[in-house]
């Protein structure tokens, strides 16, 4: 490939870049829905407007296309952009981080793959290298970073997720809000493409639907009730559809990673660049002995729908063999340190203390609204079942939280909110790790331990209530064997 001169990505790239002026194109296609459905003459006269907008759009799609240059080395490849003022980079192919094949369903019936490139250096929110290429192109770049990334030659490994494994994994990372979002983007503008009639019948029947089957509680809270259930079952659906055919390749330095459903996405990573792995798990799982596993690598996992996922789901004997397999370099280390049995109190007073809050708000106002039983009623088994279920997290946190190190990998075991997590990173890759001690915890002679790994995105993760003595001997292994001097901890 050496000695090839600048080229521009596929013609497509024109229209793909109409998503992002689709605020624009959103205007001229309300004005003509609700002109049309009057007269016919009225959305005539504006329909030259219709076309200003959309051919504006894409003028500015060519011109980007036009200036974005691209040229591909053996070693490296060279990017030209910009229409006033050119910028000019390059990136070598050992340097990536992350790179990347999509697939989206709209662009396959044309054979052109979208490309995106990431290292350690990049931006935060975006890929630094994303291409709109034909397959040639893509096969051709896609083998010269595979040599460079793969490295040492050695027999390929593959694990196929199943799919019960992949809905554990949408059912365990589903958002009700973004699905609430979602859901409530599509109602809002019904009305618009349907009619105002339409959207009216849709609430009156969402109306009826929750009298009927939750015939004791008020409408009001009835439709919340339904709207949070819908919204996490949108979410799930979503997460679902992405993570299908979930599938992990190995192949000396190079972790691949294949997913999707109606967009096809490969990642090819390097494992010398895997910042840390961590893995995660609810309650119920942690009941079942059920892991979902993440890894934190520049580029990957860093769009707003993503999921940093390497295992969905996997009981404790699989994530053992699976991390023996396919990630040698990361063994689970037991805990050395935990927290102190004095330490104890200090995990369930938060969340008891707001669950007795919750209970005597509720007596006071029974007692005196009896128009509003029914919605206290709803209020408090709304309230209280997530504090419950907190309460039941920080008693597991007790007897889940610690570190311990071995060689070069230390292992951190915390919970956060609802989550419990275990921290598998190599010491190299830890950035800061800090000690803090409140008045009360110097009492009893335990601290929390904050480490800071390096990444694109900050992440702190605390680990409460430990031996301050224990973290003392703790520290200086890290200390001795890293020869940090960021590590920061009070005087006991």
């Amino acid at each position: 490939m050496s000695g090839q001169r600048f080229k521009r990505q596929h013609p497509f790239l024109v229209f793909d870049c109409m998503s992002r002026y689709l605020l624009f194109l959103l205007f001229p296609l309300i004005r003509s829905l609700s002109l049309l459905q009057g007269n016919f003459a009225g959305w005539w006269s504006g329909f030259w407007m219709d076309i200003a907008a959309v051919g504006l759009i894409l003028i500015l799609g060519f011109i980007y296309w036009f200036c974005y240059l691209y040229r591909l080395d053996d070693q490296e490849i060279f990017i030209r952009k910009g229409v006033l003022v050119s910028s000019r980079w390059r990136i070598r192919y050992k340097d990536l981080a992350t790179f990347s094949l999509e697939k989206p369903w709209y662009l396959r019936p044309f054979r052109v793959v979208r490309v995106k490139m990431d290292t350690d250096a990049g931006s935060r929110k975006k890929a630094d290298v994303v291409l709109l290429l034909n397959r040639k192109e893509t096969s051709r770049l896609a083998e010269a970073v595979g040599r460079e990334i793969e490295g040492e030659k050695t027999p390929a490994r593959s694990y196929r997720t199943r799919a019960l494994y992949v809905a554990l994994l949408s059912f365990l990372t589903s958002n009700t809000l973004s699905g609430v979002l979602f859901a409530s983007t599509l109602i809002s503008q019904s009305g618009r493409l349907f009619g105002e009639e339409a959207q009216r019948l849709f609430f009156d029947t969402l109306t009826n639907l929750a009298q009927t089957i939750v015939f004791w509680l008020p409408p009001a809270a009835a439709i919340f009730a339904f709207v949070l259930l819908g919204g996490w079952i949108v979410a799930f659906l979503l997460n679902l559809i992405r993570h299908l055919r979930f599938r992990v390749f190995r192949k000396g330095n190079s972790l691949t990673i294949n997913a999707g459903l109606f967009t096809l996405k490969e990642t090819e990573l390097s494992v010398s660049r895997i910042n840390y792995i961590l893995m995660r798990q609810s309650f119920l799982t942690k009941l079942f002995g059920f892991y979902s596993v993440f890894l934190n690598c520049s580029g990957y996992g860093k769009g707003s729908d993503e999921l940093s996922a390497l295992f969905p789901a996997l009981d404790e004997r699989e994530l053992n063999r699976s991390l023996r397999f396919f990630l040698p370099e990361y063994r689970l280390r037991y805990r050395k340190i935990r927290p102190i049995k004095r330490a104890f109190t200090r995990f369930i007073i938060p969340p008891a203390s707001w669950l007795l809050a919750v209970i005597g708000v509720f007596i006071f106002f029974y007692s005196s609204m009896e128009n509003f039983r029914a919605l206290l009623i709803f209020l408090l088994i709304m309230t209280s079942l997530p504090l419950l279920w907190w309460l039941f997290v920080k008693i597991t946190a007790f007897f889940h939280s610690g570190a311990g190190i071995k060689n070069n990998l230390c292992t951190f075991s915390l919970t956060y909110g609802f989550r419990i997590y275990t921290l598998a990173i190599p010491k190299e890759r830890i950035a800061k790790i800090e000690v803090r001690a409140s008045l009360f915890q110097r009492m009893i002679h335990c601290c929390d331990l904050i480490v800071i790994p390096y990444s694109e995105q900050p992440h702190r993760f605390v680990i409460q209530n430990l031996s301050e003595e224990e973290t003392e001997s703790f520290l200086s292994q890290i200390q001795l064997s890293t020869g940090k001097e960021e590590i920061k901890h009070p005087r006991f």
